[in-house]
């Protein structure tokens, strides 16, 4: 995978997140808070301006009541 299909992925796996964040009723802060991290934190993530760890990924999953593998393929 290239950098500019790597970087486009990123930015929809944000927008997944922030979909299922918004589905759910919750705030980026209310998210930020429940994973121990901030509102800017999820901003960016969710705006694909982020990469995330994976262990980051898992707590963004486990919070919106995912399984990682779902989150990561919509």
């Amino acid at each position: 995978m290239n950098r500019a299909a790597t970087r486009e992925r990123i930015m929809e796996l944000g927008a997944e997140i922030r979909r299922q964040r918004k589905d759910q009723g919750l705030s980026q802060d209310k998210l930020a808070k429940m994973i121990s991290t901030d509102q800017a934190h999820i901003h960016r993530i969710e705006k694909g301006q982020h990469n995330p760890s994976i262990a980051m990924y898992i707590a963004i999953a486990d919070a919106l009541d995912m399984e990682l593998r779902d989150l990561i393929t919509f």
